[in-house]
């Protein structure tokens, strides 16, 4: 019913902005990781569920099509990855790390811009520039993926500190959050009204 989705909106919405700064202080203070990872975790899986629920509402099935879609997106890049076919150095390491962080703040702020009545129509679009604008999200969440495995592999050659672990974690958790949120998205305009 309208109420529902209405409350899971709502949920998805308290989560996910707590959530982003939990984020944000993860990212930028690494070493609180192992205490904050499990409930962004936690946090984020509420907002999934809620969004899930009120996506599945309108459109029966689509999370399983969008949870399928997400593993296999995550096996193609790690294959990609473990194959050296998809591999970057440290230049497009940084170069993709970039442009996933200023995307997120591109979402963030149409996101809080949301709550006070505005959108931006080019991160809202439906049809063909919808769904291109989501495969380049995808693609770019998805090159992430092996900016993540890169970094995986190096700390255990490098013998990072401890901590990096729960680090790598949350940064695979944010890329794969992303890649499912963004299938829904595209599955639903796909799908049509």
């Amino acid at each position: 019913s309208g109420a529902q989705q209405q409350l899971a909106f709502t949920i998805a919405g308290v989560g996910g902005l707590v959530g982003v700064a939990m984020s944000f202080i993860i990212s930028f203070k690494a070493h609180l990781a192992p205490l904050l990872t499990p409930v962004f975790a936690l946090l984020q899986g509420m907002v999934i569920g809620a969004i899930s629920y009120a996506y599945n509402v309108q459109y029966e099935g689509i999370v399983f099509q969008a949870a399928l879609a997400t593993g296999l997106v995550f096996l193609a890049m790690l294959s990609l990855w473990r194959s050296g076919i998809v591999r970057f150095g440290p230049r497009g390491r940084r170069i993709i790390a970039t442009s996933f962080f200023a995307m997120a703040l591109l979402f963030l702020t149409n996101y809080a811009l949301g709550l006070l009545g505005v959108t931006l129509p080019l991160l809202n679009a439906t049809g063909p520039l919808g769904i291109v604008i989501s495969l380049g999200v995808i693609g770019l969440a998805s090159l992430m993926l092996t900016v993540n495995f890169d970094t995986i592999v190096e700390g255990e050659q490098y013998g990072a500190p401890k901590y990096m672990e729960w680090y790598s974690a949350f940064a695979m958790l944010v890329a794969l959050i992303w890649i499912y949120m963004e299938l829904l998205r595209l599955i639903a305009i796909l799908r049509g009204d």
